[in-house]
Protein backbone atom coordinates (compact mmCIF):
# COMPACT_ATOMS: atom_id res chain seq x y z
CA UNK A 1 0.00 0.00 0.00
CA UNK A 2 3.08 2.10 1.05
CA UNK A 3 4.29 1.76 -2.96
CA UNK A 4 0.63 2.67 -4.42
CA UNK A 5 0.32 5.71 -2.88
CA UNK A 6 -2.84 4.30 -0.33
CA UNK A 7 -0.31 4.74 2.65
CA UNK A 8 1.97 6.74 3.45
CA UNK A 9 5.51 6.87 5.54
CA UNK A 10 4.29 7.59 9.07
CA UNK A 11 1.60 5.20 8.97
CA UNK A 12 4.60 2.53 8.04
CA UNK A 13 6.93 3.74 10.94
CA UNK A 14 3.86 2.77 13.28
CA UNK A 15 3.17 -0.36 11.75
CA UNK A 16 6.97 -1.41 12.34
CA UNK A 17 7.20 -0.55 15.50
CA UNK A 18 4.13 -2.18 16.66
CA UNK A 19 5.72 -5.28 15.34
CA UNK A 20 8.62 -4.69 17.14
CA UNK A 21 6.94 -4.45 20.59
CA UNK A 22 4.85 -7.43 19.94
CA UNK A 23 7.88 -9.49 19.15
CA UNK A 24 9.30 -7.89 22.32
CA UNK A 25 6.95 -8.98 24.17
CA UNK A 26 6.23 -12.31 22.70
CA UNK A 27 10.01 -13.06 23.30
CA UNK A 28 10.37 -12.11 26.78
CA UNK A 29 6.81 -14.16 27.57
CA UNK A 30 8.62 -17.43 26.11
CA UNK A 31 11.77 -16.65 28.25
CA UNK A 32 9.58 -16.32 31.42
CA UNK A 33 7.62 -19.59 30.20
CA UNK A 34 10.81 -21.60 29.76
CA UNK A 35 12.03 -20.56 33.03
CA UNK A 36 9.01 -21.26 35.02
CA UNK A 37 8.46 -24.79 33.26
CA UNK A 38 11.89 -25.56 34.11
CA UNK A 39 11.79 -24.72 37.68
CA UNK A 40 8.67 -26.45 37.47
CA UNK A 41 10.62 -29.49 36.43
CA UNK A 42 13.16 -29.25 39.31
CA UNK A 43 10.19 -29.47 41.48
CA UNK A 44 9.39 -32.47 39.97
CA UNK A 45 12.84 -34.23 40.46
CA UNK A 46 13.63 -33.47 37.09
CA UNK A 47 10.68 -35.81 35.59
CA UNK A 48 8.41 -34.81 32.96
CA UNK A 49 5.21 -32.81 34.06
CA UNK A 50 2.01 -35.16 33.64
CA UNK A 51 -0.20 -31.61 33.11
CA UNK A 52 -1.36 -29.94 31.03
CA UNK A 53 -0.09 -26.67 31.23
CA UNK A 54 -1.87 -24.72 28.38
CA UNK A 55 -5.23 -24.56 29.99
CA UNK A 56 -6.35 -23.35 33.55
CA UNK A 57 -7.89 -26.45 35.39
CA UNK A 58 -11.94 -26.30 35.63
CA UNK A 59 -12.52 -25.28 39.20
CA UNK A 60 -15.57 -23.89 40.24
CA UNK A 61 -16.41 -22.07 43.73
CA UNK A 62 -18.59 -23.83 45.84
CA UNK A 63 -21.97 -22.59 47.03
CA UNK A 64 -21.65 -23.29 50.40
CA UNK A 65 -18.57 -20.89 52.05
CA UNK A 66 -19.02 -22.43 55.24
CA UNK A 67 -18.77 -26.12 55.05
CA UNK A 68 -16.05 -24.66 52.83
CA UNK A 69 -14.32 -23.55 56.31
CA UNK A 70 -15.31 -26.09 58.28
CA UNK A 71 -13.25 -28.47 55.94
CA UNK A 72 -10.21 -25.89 55.63
CA UNK A 73 -10.40 -25.46 59.62
CA UNK A 74 -10.62 -29.36 60.03
CA UNK A 75 -7.60 -29.80 57.15
CA UNK A 76 -5.65 -27.03 58.15
CA UNK A 77 -1.65 -28.83 58.83
CA UNK A 78 -0.89 -25.69 61.82
CA UNK A 79 -4.13 -26.62 63.34
CA UNK A 80 -3.82 -30.30 63.14
CA UNK A 81 -0.59 -29.95 64.74
CA UNK A 82 -1.32 -26.92 68.02
CA UNK A 83 -4.80 -29.45 68.31
CA UNK A 84 -1.87 -32.18 69.05
CA UNK A 85 0.39 -29.56 71.23
CA UNK A 86 -2.52 -28.96 73.21
CA UNK A 87 -3.56 -32.94 74.12
CA UNK A 88 -0.61 -33.04 75.29
CA UNK A 89 -0.33 -29.76 77.65
CA UNK A 90 -3.39 -30.62 78.94
CA UNK A 91 -1.89 -34.46 79.75
CA UNK A 92 1.02 -32.77 81.47
CA UNK A 93 -1.03 -30.09 83.75
CA UNK A 94 -2.80 -33.82 84.94
CA UNK A 95 1.10 -35.44 85.30
CA UNK A 96 1.94 -32.55 87.27
CA UNK A 97 -1.23 -32.17 89.34
CA UNK A 98 -0.45 -36.27 90.67
CA UNK A 99 2.79 -34.99 92.04
CA UNK A 100 0.93 -33.05 94.82
CA UNK A 101 -0.03 -36.45 96.06
CA UNK A 102 1.65 -37.70 99.21
CA UNK A 103 4.62 -40.04 98.18
CA UNK A 104 5.09 -43.17 100.29
CA UNK A 105 8.59 -44.50 100.91
CA UNK A 106 9.42 -47.95 102.22
CA UNK A 107 12.87 -49.58 103.23
CA UNK A 108 14.76 -51.54 104.89
CA UNK A 109 17.49 -50.34 107.28
CA UNK A 110 20.07 -51.10 109.85
CA UNK A 111 20.82 -48.76 112.77
CA UNK A 112 24.30 -48.47 114.58
CA UNK A 113 23.88 -45.21 115.88
CA UNK A 114 22.42 -46.26 119.62
CA UNK A 115 25.73 -48.15 120.03
CA UNK A 116 23.04 -51.70 119.72
CA UNK A 117 22.80 -51.93 116.06
CA UNK A 118 19.35 -53.32 115.12
CA UNK A 119 17.54 -53.76 111.75
CA UNK A 120 13.44 -53.00 110.80
CA UNK A 121 11.51 -51.21 108.32
CA UNK A 122 11.26 -47.99 107.30
CA UNK A 123 7.93 -46.31 106.80
CA UNK A 124 7.46 -42.43 105.37
CA UNK A 125 5.81 -39.72 103.62
CA UNK A 126 6.97 -37.09 101.67
CA UNK A 127 5.25 -34.45 100.49
CA UNK A 128 5.98 -32.12 97.51
CA UNK A 129 4.01 -29.47 97.55
CA UNK A 130 6.11 -26.77 96.93
CA UNK A 131 8.36 -28.91 94.51
CA UNK A 132 5.68 -29.33 92.10
CA UNK A 133 3.86 -26.10 92.58
CA UNK A 134 5.75 -23.77 90.05
CA UNK A 135 5.57 -27.32 88.13
CA UNK A 136 1.84 -27.41 87.49
CA UNK A 137 1.58 -23.55 86.88
CA UNK A 138 4.24 -23.34 84.30
CA UNK A 139 2.27 -26.97 82.30
CA UNK A 140 -0.72 -24.54 83.01
CA UNK A 141 0.71 -21.31 81.37
CA UNK A 142 1.98 -23.56 78.08
CA UNK A 143 -1.43 -24.71 77.83
CA UNK A 144 -3.50 -21.85 77.66
CA UNK A 145 -0.61 -20.48 75.52
CA UNK A 146 -0.90 -23.57 72.75
CA UNK A 147 -5.19 -22.70 73.25
CA UNK A 148 -4.90 -19.09 73.00
CA UNK A 149 -2.48 -19.54 69.45
CA UNK A 150 -4.94 -22.17 68.14
CA UNK A 151 -8.11 -19.53 68.37
CA UNK A 152 -5.73 -17.15 67.04
CA UNK A 153 -4.14 -19.50 64.16
CA UNK A 154 -7.96 -20.43 63.41
CA UNK A 155 -9.09 -16.96 63.10
CA UNK A 156 -6.37 -16.23 60.84
CA UNK A 157 -6.94 -19.45 58.50
CA UNK A 158 -10.82 -17.99 58.32
CA UNK A 159 -9.83 -14.48 57.68
CA UNK A 160 -7.40 -15.55 54.87
CA UNK A 161 -10.20 -18.05 53.23
CA UNK A 162 -12.92 -15.41 53.31
CA UNK A 163 -10.34 -12.73 51.50
CA UNK A 164 -10.09 -15.54 48.91
CA UNK A 165 -13.23 -16.19 48.45
CA UNK A 166 -14.50 -12.80 48.47
CA UNK A 167 -11.88 -12.17 45.80
CA UNK A 168 -12.58 -14.93 43.43
CA UNK A 169 -16.44 -14.15 43.89
CA UNK A 170 -15.55 -10.52 42.24
CA UNK A 171 -13.06 -11.93 39.85
CA UNK A 172 -15.22 -14.70 38.25
CA UNK A 173 -18.00 -12.14 37.94
CA UNK A 174 -15.42 -9.74 36.13
CA UNK A 175 -13.88 -12.70 33.89
CA UNK A 176 -18.00 -13.40 32.86
CA UNK A 177 -18.85 -9.57 31.83
CA UNK A 178 -15.43 -9.41 29.25
CA UNK A 179 -16.65 -13.28 28.48
CA UNK A 180 -20.09 -12.06 27.56
CA UNK A 181 -18.67 -8.95 25.82
CA UNK A 182 -16.25 -10.96 23.42
CA UNK A 183 -19.07 -13.19 22.26
CA UNK A 184 -21.64 -10.50 21.71
CA UNK A 185 -19.00 -8.48 19.54
CA UNK A 186 -16.53 -9.19 16.87
CA UNK A 187 -14.48 -6.29 17.18
CA UNK A 188 -11.19 -7.92 14.80
CA UNK A 189 -13.72 -8.94 12.11
CA UNK A 190 -14.90 -5.47 11.91
CA UNK A 191 -11.97 -4.03 11.91
CA UNK A 192 -10.68 -5.43 9.18
CA UNK A 193 -13.26 -5.05 7.25
CA UNK A 194 -13.37 -0.96 8.26
CA UNK A 195 -9.70 -1.00 7.11
CA UNK A 196 -10.29 -2.94 4.06
CA UNK A 197 -13.16 -0.85 2.24
CA UNK A 198 -11.40 2.03 3.64
CA UNK A 199 -13.73 3.67 6.17
CA UNK A 200 -10.40 3.77 8.70
CA UNK A 201 -6.88 4.08 7.83
CA UNK A 202 -3.92 2.06 9.05
CA UNK A 203 -3.28 4.13 11.92
CA UNK A 204 -6.81 4.06 13.07
CA UNK A 205 -6.84 0.25 12.65
CA UNK A 206 -4.09 -0.14 14.70
CA UNK A 207 -5.41 2.19 17.30
CA UNK A 208 -8.75 0.63 17.81
CA UNK A 209 -6.63 -2.72 17.47
CA UNK A 210 -4.75 -2.20 21.07
CA UNK A 211 -7.82 -1.15 22.84
CA UNK A 212 -9.68 -4.98 21.84
CA UNK A 213 -6.09 -6.27 22.59
CA UNK A 214 -5.76 -4.47 25.55
CA UNK A 215 -9.30 -6.29 26.77
CA UNK A 216 -8.50 -9.55 26.29
CA UNK A 217 -5.42 -9.31 28.04
CA UNK A 218 -7.51 -7.60 31.16
CA UNK A 219 -9.04 -10.63 30.63
CA UNK A 220 -6.33 -12.49 30.86
CA UNK A 221 -4.90 -11.02 34.14
CA UNK A 222 -8.36 -11.28 35.42
CA UNK A 223 -8.30 -15.16 34.95
CA UNK A 224 -4.78 -15.59 36.43
CA UNK A 225 -5.89 -14.01 39.56
CA UNK A 226 -9.20 -16.16 39.50
CA UNK A 227 -6.89 -19.26 39.55
CA UNK A 228 -4.39 -18.06 42.43
CA UNK A 229 -7.25 -16.87 44.42
CA UNK A 230 -8.72 -20.51 43.81
CA UNK A 231 -5.66 -22.09 44.37
CA UNK A 232 -5.50 -20.41 48.25
CA UNK A 233 -8.91 -21.33 48.85
CA UNK A 234 -8.07 -24.91 47.81
CA UNK A 235 -4.47 -25.13 49.51
CA UNK A 236 -4.96 -27.79 51.89
CA UNK A 237 -8.53 -29.14 50.97
CA UNK A 238 -7.14 -31.08 47.06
Amino acid sequence: RLATGDANRLETNKINLELLNVKTEAAMNETALRNKLEALTALNGNQPLAVDLATYPSVTLPADYEALRREALATDPTLQTLASESLVARKQVAVNKQNWLPQLELGYRRNTESGEPFNGVVVGFSFPLFQNRNKVKAARAQSLNIDLLRENTATQVSSELTQAYTEAQSLYASMEEYRKTFEAQQDLSLLKQALAGGQINMIEYFVELSVVYQSRQNYLLLENQYQKAVARIYKGLL
